[in-house]
């Protein structure tokens, strides 16, 4: 009995803590530019662990203020991402270093009542993930192969 009390305790802090992460609002601070075949895309930069949970969950493409999201990691490993929250549709970019090494294109939101959409890089180890609204990916010729500079 003891240890299901404690269990819900801990259960409700952690549910609490994401909540809180998750409706944080975003900072204009992180938006940075990054360049394919000499156009700039402009990119929320995610490099913090709060900020990579939260993503674009909850932002319709209208109230983007960018034309997408970055996530930056340390090191270099087979990431999974899922779409929990997520108000439109995306394009799911893996990047390695400097050079893009996988794309999902048109992956759907989930709908209400739908289990949440999950995707990985593998087999590749990446250190970088770009999201952009569906159609954006092949809109700025992002492929693999192509070469991405960080400003």
């Amino acid at each position: 009995m003891k240890s299901a009390y404690i269990f819900m305790i801990a259960l409700f802090i952690i549910l609490t803590i994401a909540a809180i992460i998750i409706f944080l609002p975003r900072t204009a601070s992180s938006l940075k530019e990054i360049t394919v075949l000499d156009r700039q895309i402009k990119v929320l930069v995610a490099d913090s662990t709060s900020e990579r949970i939260k993503g674009l969950s909850g932002i319709e493409t209208t109230g983007l203020d960018a034309d997408g999201m970055l996530f930056v990691f340390s090191d270099s490993a087979v990431r999974q991402f899922w779409m929990h929250g997520m108000e439109f549709d995306l394009d799911v970019v893996w990047i390695a270093d400097d050079k893009v090494v996988k794309v999902n294109y048109d992956l759907p939101a989930p709908k209400k009542g739908e289990s949440t959409a999950k995707m990985s890089s593998d087999p590749f180890s990446v250190n970088y993930v770009l999201e952009l609204p569906a159609g954006k990916a092949e809109f700025y010729d992002l492929f693999p192969g192509q070469i991405i500079k960080f400003d």
